[in-house]
């Protein structure tokens, strides 16, 4: 049976917890501050790109579309509209691994809502209208991604982790690098001789890969041309309502 504690031990007692308290929300603030000051600094850095680095171009005339007729670009596309719910980030993660699998009859959030799956459609719809050739396809792993590859292209040919965002940052500073590297890989990858790779993935990929001037939206597209023995060349990025404008403008042509 424990002995009650003297008045100077509970004294001491309560000056210990309310040490641990202090350092505690030390702790607490000293990483806030921490992660605020890393916020500052990606946001000087970006405006400074901004400022510095040329605007991507967000035009689309009839010598691109004669270019993506010709093949040899990545198209990136953000994933179309999708349901807003709390909690994305559990299923996102949960789309990262086999160790949970959610049952058919089961709600799977972070999915396409209606629009979305219509702009998905619509995607596949122009680019079949336009003759533009598609090659590999490639998907993060999350639901929209994955609805958006398969309702525009009724197919998907590699489904990557390493395109899921979220993977730049979380783990361990090692395989953060390899996630970033890796998805630097798959957009350099030159797609097949006459066609053009396209990657459905997020927005904030770009962002992070360096390309700090791109403010993609939902079902837009960042197009690169690959350039034997030269850096990538962006050529242009576009929303959905852009490529339909395209899509009659090659008509009168």
């Amino acid at each position: 049976m424990a002995l009650p504690l003297s008045a100077k031990q509970k004294k001491y007692l309560y000056l210990f917890v309310g040490f641990l308290f202090c350092v505690a929300g030390f702790l607490g603030s000293y990483i806030l501050m921490i992660d605020q000051i890393g916020q500052i600094k990606r946001n000087i850095k970006k405006t400074v790109y901004q400022i510095t680095k040329p605007a991507i171009p967000k035009n689309i005339n009839i010598n691109i579309i004669n270019s993506l007729r010709s093949g040899g670009h990545t198209i990136f596309i953000r994933h179309s509209a999708r349901n807003t719910i709390k909690n994305i980030l559990a299923f996102d993660q949960l789309s990262t691994t086999d160790q949970i699998v959610i049952p058919p009859n089961l709600y799977k959030g972070g999915c396409l809502n209606s629009q979305g799956k219509t702009e998905a459609w619509l995607l596949g719809e122009i680019f079949r209208k336009m003759n533009i050739p598609i090659g590999k396809i490639y998907a993060s792993p999350t639901c929209r991604t994955i609805e958006t590859a398969q309702l525009a292209f009724d197919r998907i040919d590699i489904i990557d982790n390493h395109l899921y965002v979220h993977s730049f940052n979380i783990g361990t500073n090692e395989s953060r690098a390899n996630a970033k590297n890796r998805a630097l890989d798959i957009i350099k990858t030159v797609p097949e001789e006459g066609k053009n790779k396209v990657i459905v993935a997020h927005s904030k990929m770009l962002n992070l890969l360096g390309w700090h001037n791109s403010n993609l939206e939902e079902s837009g597209l960042f197009i690169v041309k690959h350039r034997t023995n030269q850096p990538l060349k962006v050529i242009t990025e576009i929303t959905l309502g852009s490529l339909v404008i395209a899509m009659k403008l090659q008509k009168k042509h």
